[in-house]
């Protein structure tokens, strides 16, 4: 089984080649073998390819619902395929797939074609994705985990009780190598000539290369574990994982972050962008920051009972006093390994200045002379 979501523009193109309306594909096409397109059989939908799109814009104008944007989903075109030379009559399990696509999404069928013109046997289904009134295509169809879930459905519902098995995406591993096994023990219980032949020895690395095509062509059935893929996470679910092993508690982070710091078991985390942590003070911990302003420290203070009046906060605890300085006086030339303290860097005077660019102007003016003498 396939689904594919049509927009309004693909809907007569699809239709008419369900009902091999199109005369140069049918002539120039590989795949379609034109003195077998009478063995074709139309179990649902008008006669003609126009008349399809007009029973869809009917349908729509009786539920009241409209398609918002041109690209917006006007169909769900599902194929159902039988594998090749089957034994399963093709119209009795079409028919079944039919009337499954139209209970299982509770969509109306605007057409239903059964291919018998090319190698394989399949059945083209129109699904017109109409839920209460609304255009619902993209979430009839679904993403990836709903699709799968569409087709374990259609295989518990109907496949299987054709006597279809349903082949395993991918194995690898043990998995993979249970499998081949399984069709190595299949042959054996058959007594197969091809245990006895000169070839055996291919055969068999061809049956561990790739037991599934194996597993399909001998009907064998697989344990459940083998049968699935394992599903891998999305980016989310990773990213949102709280991985394995035991927490952190939180006395265990530890004092300093790579970004931001935490002190206490009161005090909340602080996300900051800091250039230095200067060592622990009487007054706190004094945390250098880069700004264009002059630099400020702000330090708590709190009422005494006695005077009223505010003093210094003392306490056990350190606290923390946040200072705000130029970034040319706290880069990384200012750092102090020695005392692991940030040191800013000495002021200019102005006659220094002055004395320099007289320097400067004086080197000029000679340079200037020796080229007009040369």
């Amino acid at each position: 089984m396939r689904m594919k979501k049509l927009p309004s523009t693909t809907l007569l193109p699809a239709a008419r080649h369900n009902r091999r309306a199109i005369a140069t594909e049918n002539a120039r096409s590989l795949r379609i073998d034109c003195s077998s397109s009478h063995r074709n059989i139309v179990l649902r939908g008008p006669d003609t390819p126009e008349a399809v799109v007009q029973f869809a814009k009917d349908l729509m104008a009786a539920g009241g619902a409209r398609l918002v944007r041109k690209d917006a989903v006007a169909c769900v075109e599902i194929v159902f395929s039988l594998p090749v030379r089957s034994e399963v009559d093709p119209a009795s399990y079409f028919t079944a797939c039919t009337e499954w696509a139209e209970a299982h999404f509770g969509c109306p069928v605007l057409s239903s074609d059964i291919h018998l013109d090319e190698a394989q046997p399949h059945c083209h289904v129109l699904l017109l994705p109409m839920v209460d009134g609304r255009m619902r295509g993209s979430s009839l169809v679904g993403d990836r985990q709903k699709l799968a879930e569409h087709h374990e459905r259609f295989h518990a519902d109907v496949a299987s009780k054709f006597g279809l098995l349903r082949p395993p995406r991918r194995l690898q591993g043990n998995a993979k190598a249970q499998a081949a096994a399984l069709v190595i023990d299949a042959l054996k219980r058959r007594g197969d000539l091809v245990l006895g032949s000169k070839v055996w020895p291919e055969i068999r690395d061809m049956i561990e290369a790739d037991p599934v095509s194996m597993v399909t062509a001998l009907q064998v059935s697989l344990p459940p574990p083998l049968g699935r893929a394992k599903r891998s996470r999305t980016f989310t679910q990773i990213m949102i994982s709280k991985g394995k092993g035991p927490s952190r508690e939180r006395d265990a982070v530890p004092l300093t972050k790579a970004v931001g710091f935490q002190i206490g078991d009161k005090d909340k985390d602080r996300s900051l962008s800091c250039v230095g942590l200067a060592a622990p003070s009487a007054s706190g911990i004094h945390l250098a920051i880069g700004a264009s302003k002059a630099a400020a420290v702000r330090e708590s203070t709190t009422p005494t009972p006695a005077s009223g009046k505010s003093a210094p906060l003392v306490d056990a605890e350190p606290r923390l006093a946040f200072t705000r300085g130029r970034d040319e006086a706290t880069g990384a030339a200012c750092w102090d390994g020695d005392t692991g303290e940030i040191n800013p860097r000495p002021a200019v005077s102005r006659e220094l200045k002055a004395c320099a660019q007289r320097s400067v102007d004086e080197a000029l003016a000679a340079l200037s002379r020796r080229r007009c003498l040369i």
